[in-house]
């Protein structure tokens, strides 16, 4: 197992290659690790499929540290909270004494609505009480609203609040007294975060000092961002957004290596492929990924919007509609939360008793609801579940024999008709993993998560980080792109490289910053320039010119690029005396990348990656030759091959 490794889950990484780093010439202040490819990955053909790493860190607090350094932990330090935001019911957990433990709302429900409501007078609150109020006033009753923060006003999920496009973007309208009041998707999500965090520092007498949310499938790219931002309106500064599958994996322990006895000292090894499945409150996601050695990459998804846990407690409805029909007077939400308790019920026994009470008559209709009724309403589902199962795994370009691990989550309910099909449908080596109810998976993964967040014993889970989404780096001579801040590097990242000029006497310098993995800047983006003038006269590669490239955040891109110029090496300065200086700061924000752009970003990487290769070394041999014309306010890095003048044509290396 590497010793050290880093988490991702915003990027685009499947494309990563190893650049050397020098310690004489970079000087990085965060870690940067590139992922190695797999055999599998590699061999792949056609279109790659967006590809979301998640790589695992060992900590303390927020510190990386080296596995063989020890870490004082702190006892006193408040926890690490975790919190499951569902579309209907969303939970906050804590680990204590390796147990979930978790915190109650008002009325000590664990499992939360997700839900915002408003009195008359516009004072929010959330939870159990929220969802009561959508008997009396369900226009001032916001539930279900995760769907909203990806700008989807889809009729999927049926709303008793008003909805309004406002230039593609949705707003949620809330009537009150004495005006209307309307919220952005983020501030009623802000409002939610908010009144959860309170909960917990109401249950544990304690400030969280890091809060890990659960997110959707990597298709739902943008929705990360979204949720930090919401995250922020309420108040939670210091979080982790991870992926629903990637905790389904954590919460069992999946880490993704195997290994096989064969006989005769003989074995075979390889990495897991994981699949797991969840029936949402609005949507059926299939996930694939593979798990290789706590590194998990999403190799294929499928999602139908219409197979949804929503749409079972409809059908729960219009059954037992149909066979009392004095029901149709009932409120439309008090039969869809007891359905809802009545599905819940079913997915661990044999029977679910119902009761209603008729609000014209005051009778009372009490019946049993058994699973065989409910298998017949859900039969219908199956076949499709299993044909979207087949198109995750086909799109991963793997078969049936290639999955060793199938993880059931979230709000999936216990099916027998459906596992038992699964069963027969994998082969004898793939594992059903079923000993945590689903509604409970993520919820032990994230309690592993905030277990080793608080505690000193490294199972090398820990939560995820920002990083680059592409590199940063310097134009060089001959239009060489020379990398300063990697693709996939932690955020926030600040790091220093050294470069020279390339001509004697050479008083002036462009200092052109880049973003791109191409092997020219021609092919990539210019951000930034800066001009260094006033270079005393010095010998090539004798002044140093100092770059540092700090990228402090993913979602903002925002960046900070100095250019500063430092003494010459030279005997004739003397200690403590200043020697020439030039010192230049911009800031600025990347422009802002959506999952579309950086696809097609990848793919042109992808397809000219060994072209790339082959003109970088063209180039860096013909200027080791001295066959490329150097502009006078070029620059080369330190450290890199370079002419040194002579008739031979042999080249040097420009050293600090």
């Amino acid at each position: 197992m590497p010793s050290l490794q880093m988490l991702n889950i915003n990027t685009l990484a499947h494309l990563s290659h190893d650049i050397p780093e020098s310690p004489e010439t970079m000087v990085p202040t965060s870690r940067h690790r590139s992922r190695r490819r797999s055999s599998r990955l590699s061999s792949l053909t056609g279109s790659p499929s967006l590809s979301f790493m998640i790589l695992i860190v060992f900590t303390c607090g927020l510190a990386l540290v080296r596995p063989a350094q020890t870490c004082a932990f702190d006892r006193t330090i408040p926890p690490t909270i975790g919190i499951s935001f569902g579309n209907t019911y969303s939970s906050v957990v804590y680990d204590v004494n390796k147990t979930t433990t978790y915190v109650p709302d008002k009325d000590n429900q664990t499992f939360i609505p997700t839900c915002v409501a408003f009195t008359e007078t516009g004072e929010p609150f959330i939870g159990t009480a929220a969802k009561r109020q959508l008997s009396t006033h369900p226009e001032r009753t916001v539930c279900n609203f995760r769907n909203l923060l990806l700008n989807k006003t889809d009729d999927l999920v049926t709303r008793t609040y008003e909805v309004v496009d406002n230039g593609g973007f949705p707003l949620v309208r809330i009537p009150l007294r004495n005006k209307v009041k309307t919220f952005h998707p983020e501030e009623i999500a802000g409002i939610f975060f908010q009144g959860l965090k309170d909960m917990m520092q109401e249950y544990t007498k304690k400030k969280a000092h890091l809060v890990l949310v659960s997110a959707g499938p990597a298709d739902d790219y943008d929705e990360r961002d979204v949720i930090k931002r919401a995250l922020e309106i309420g108040g939670i500064n210091e979080s982790r957004v991870v992926r629903d599958g990637i905790l389904g994996a954590i919460a069992y322990n999946v880490n993704g290596h195997w290994k096989r006895f064969l006989g005769w000292n003989q074995y075979e090894e390889g990495w897991l492929n994981v699949l797991t499945y969840d029936i949402g409150a609005s949507s059926f996601r299939v996930t694939v990924m593979e798990a290789e050695d706590g590194v998990y990459e999403v190799l294929g998804e499928s999602k139908d919007n219409w197979i949804n846990g929503n749409a079972i407690d409809r059908e729960l409805v219009d059954y037992v509609t149909q066979l009392h029909p004095a029901l149709k007077e009932v409120e439309s939400s008090i039969l869809t939360t007891e359905m809802e308790r009545v599905k819940k019920v079913l997915s661990s026994n044999d029977t679910a008793q119902f009761t209603f009470e008729i609000p014209s008559t005051g009778q009372t209709i009490q019946d049993t609801l058994s699973r065989d009724a409910f298998n017949l309403i859900l039969a219908p589902y199956i076949p499709k579940i299993i044909s979207h199962i087949d198109s995750a795994i086909h799109a991963a370009n793997l078969t049936i024999y290639d999955i060793g691990a199938i993880i059931p989550i979230g709000g999936t309910l216990n099916i027998p008709a459906l596992t038992s099909l699964l069963t027969h449908h994998f082969p004898p080596t793939t594992t059903i993993h079923d000993s945590i109810p689903p509604e409970s998976v993520i919820h032990h993964g994230l309690r592993s998560i905030a277990r080793n967040m608080d505690t000193d014993e490294y199972d090398g889970i820990v939560g995820n980080f920002d990083t680059s989404r592409l590199s940063l780096g310097v134009r060089t001579a001959g239009d060489i792109a020379s990398p300063v801040v990697f693709r996939v590097y932690i955020l926030p990242a600040s790091v220093t490289r050294y470069f020279t000029t390339t001509h004697d006497d050479q008083s002036r310098a462009v200092i052109e910053m880049y973003e791109g993995d191409r092997a020219t800047v021609a092919n990539n983006t210019v951000v930034a320039r800066i001009e260094v003038d006033g270079i005393p006269p010095a010998k090539r590669g004798v002044p140093q010119i100092a770059v540092t490239i700090s990228l402090h955040d993913y979602t903002a891109g925002n960046y900070t690029f100095n250019v500063a110029l430092t003494s010459p090496a030279s005997p004739s300065i003397t200690e403590g005396e200043q020697g020439p200086s030039f010192n230049r700061t911009l800031t600025g924000n990347l422009r802002p990348l959506n999952s579309t752009e950086l696809t097609a970003i990848f793919d042109d990487l992808d397809a000219n990656i060994a072209e790339d290769e082959v003109a970088k070394a063209g180039i860096q041999a013909r200027l080791a030759k001295g066959e490329v014309e150097v502009g006078e306010t070029d620059v080369v890095a330190v450290g890199d091959v370079w002419w040194d003048g002579s008739t031979s044509g042999v080249g040097g290396r420009i050293e600090l």
